[in-house]
């Protein structure tokens, strides 16, 4: 399965927000520093779609709001 993710990190909430511009729009606590807000996004995909976290893989927009995430 391929999802279109808008990151937004430093958050008050966890979770998904909404639609972004075709995008599915999902807000972490972590910030945006040492590749903790894509951690916390994996984290929480994980628990949504209920697979580990190593069949989850950003495959485009490792450094940007805008992801392509690929879940196995």
């Amino acid at each position: 399965m391929i999802i279109k993710v808008h990151l937004v990190p430093n958050a008050k909430h966890e979770g998904v927000v909404g639609e972004y511009n075709g995008m599915v729009k999902i807000a972490v606590r972590a910030p945006a520093v040492d590749n903790k807000a894509n951690e916390a996004l994996i984290e929480l995909l994980s628990k949504h779609y209920q697979v580990s976290k190593n069949k989850i893989h950003i495959t485009k927009g490792n450094m940007s709001r805008n992801k392509t995430i690929e879940i196995n």
